[in-house]
């Protein structure tokens, strides 16, 4: 079903609200942290002794154990292909949150800088810099969940992933038996990705993404969906802005296959300067849509 909402919905949560829940979940947990800029070798379990990969964090924490992120540049290095660099991806496998905007000294959540988050980067841009060519295929993949739960990322820019197939910034889909995938996004940037279908994110065979407090800019697709591909997955958005993303066939913004069960839902929302061979902002193809009203 999609729904275009226009003014505050009730029951959904804010980003603020998402945050303090979350913070008060992981509290008595390990938190682990990372800093770009950290010696090699340090344990995460302090500052002083941070873990300079954001990959290395996510191997080794528990799933309900926070990874706290301090500012910086972080790359993709799981690789599903061993021989192929641009395989390289942030493999999510549960549902773990990550938390970006840190200066490094911090002890609480709350004491987060929001104008850090923009230099929290999660970057595809593995070989030669400001070329697309040679950038990883995507920066975040979430394949199917052991067990059921949301993933949470939370104060990031996540950029130049550019994929051939789906997704460049985000995919998100069942691969095996298991759980469907499920991520919030929370006061994330995510721009200047491409991929063939969703240009910043792919949500396909039961995948869901939420997106809070976000800000969706410069994406593109070769084909459908310059923001979001949305094949038999969902896709929530609530507070958030996208901004000149191009598909050169369907869907500026949004392409949503409904000939499966999948839902789309959008609430205060603003679309600008977005663009498309058919449906600027969104195309809806498919025989189940209940309701909704497309622009």
């Amino acid at each position: 079903m999609l729904r275009s909402h226009h003014g505050p919905r009730a029951g959904l949560l804010t980003g603020s609200a998402l945050t303090l829940a979350l913070a008060s979940s992981a509290l008595a947990q390990t938190t682990w942290h990372v800093d770009a800029t950290a010696a090699p070798g340090g344990d995460g379990l302090t500052w002083a002794t941070a873990l300079d990969s954001l990959q290395s964090a996510l191997d080794v924490a528990a799933l309900d154990e926070p990874i706290w992120v301090a500012a910086g540049t972080y790359h993709p290095t799981n690789r599903s292909n061993p021989s192929n660099p641009r395989s390289a991806r942030f493999l999510i496998t549960g549902d773990r949150c990550l938390f970006g905007g840190f200066w490094g000294t911090e002890t609480s959540l709350d004491e987060r800088d929001p104008e850090l988050f923009e230099h929290t980067i999660l970057s595809g841009d593995i070989g030669i810099a400001g070329d697309p060519a040679d950038n990883t295929y995507r920066v975040i993949e979430l394949p199917s969940f052991a067990a059921p739960g949301f993933a949470c990322i939370d104060g990031f820019r996540i950029t130049a992933g550019n994929a051939i197939g789906n997704g460049g910034a985000v995919l998100a889909k069942m691969d095996t038996g298991g759980y469907n995938p499920r991520v919030k996004l929370v006061h994330c940037t995510l721009n200047e990705n491409s991929a063939e279908m969703g240009g910043a994110i792919a949500v396909e065979n039961f995948g869901v993404v939420h997106l809070l407090d976000c800000l969706v800019e410069r994406n593109s697709a070769a084909d459908r969906g310059g923001a979001v591909f949305s094949e038999a997955g969902g896709c929530l958005a609530v507070n958030t802005r996208f901004r000149e993303n191009k598909a050169i066939n369907q869907g500026g913004v949004l392409f949503a296959d409904a000939s499966n069960d999948g839902w789309i839902e959008y609430a205060n929302c603003e679309f600008i300067a977005n663009e498309a061979n058919r449906g600027g902002v969104a195309y809806l193809r498919g025989g189940s849509f209940t309701a909704g009203i497309a622009y």
